[in-house]
């Protein structure tokens, strides 16, 4: 299944409140599409509970018995598209973000201009080895333990505009703020290494038995809200740059060490 689709039957799920995890048969749908939709609906539906709760409109007049029954009806509506925009957005596994809760923060850097704002990539190194070594589910254990450490890291943060996402695999992509390129390179590097802390940690006790540090590489780069594509390719030659010269580092982008 392709990366821009959802699972058959979520939208059937979401249009009739019912839990994605009921089966159901339909077309696959576009991420993006289902997304703008439930963000319509959303808004709709806090209307109508904004309405309600001031008793006026279509429902001036209405018995308060009546009222309290279709707020109670509105809230869970708007509770579970809610849901359903989370889940939609983020990993299940880890809670990070999934690569449509990427794309819409990407979205939202073109649209709001933060200043300051950085992407890191991080690689895991030596994958393939260390899934031979430690076997397919211990390593993934420790995927969701780094994705949740490090997710942990970046909410204590106080930038509004923060994100781990995990769009395939064991890569890892962060965005946060800093105020200048020292700190940022200062930062991802704490990040990166609590990330792969938690890597080991996360194998380890999926064992039962101490472990070799598993290491991570990452790149880091400035992000221009008007060239967020130039920031993330530089982003991933920097962890690629990484990689080539010793694993376990961080490396900034040409444009950070002029």
């Amino acid at each position: 299944m392709s990366e821009d689709k959802v699972p058959n039957g979520l939208e059937d799920a979401v249009k009739a409140g019912i839990p994605s995890g009921v089966p159901y048969t339909a077309p696959e749908t576009d991420v993006t599409t289902l997304l703008a939709e439930l963000r319509e609906r959303h808004a709709h539906k806090a209307n109508v509970v904004r309405e309600l709760s001031l008793g006026r409109g279509l429902y001036e007049n209405l018995p308060h018995d009546t009222l309290a029954f279709l707020m109670t009806e509105a809230w869970v509506d708007l509770i579970l598209i809610k849901d359903s925009i989370y889940w939609l957005t983020h990993d299940p596994e880890t809670g990070s973000a999934n690569k449509a809760g990427l794309d819409e923060a990407l979205e939202l850097v073109k649209r709001v201009r933060p200043q300051g704002l950085y992407v890191m990539y991080t690689d895991v190194d030596d994958m393939t080895k260390n899934n031979e070594k430690y076997g397919h589910p211990a390593m993934n254990e420790g995927l969701k333990a780094r994705g949740i450490a490090m997710s942990n890291m970046l909410r204590r943060c106080e930038d509004y505009l923060v994100i781990f996402a995990r769009p395939h695999g064991d890569e890892g992509i962060a965005l946060f703020q800093a105020p200048d390129h020292p700190a940022a390179i200062s930062f991802g590097n704490r990040l990166r290494i609590v990330g792969q802390e938690a890597l080991t940690n996360g194998v380890a006790e999926y064992l039962s038995k101490n472990i070799r540090p598993i290491t991570i590489s990452a790149g880091i780069a400035w992000v221009h809200p008007e060239n967020i594509p130039h920031a993330i390719e530089e982003a991933d030659q920097a962890v690629h740059h990484s990689k080539r010269n010793g694993k376990n580092q961080i490396t900034a982008s040409p444009e950070m060490t002029e």
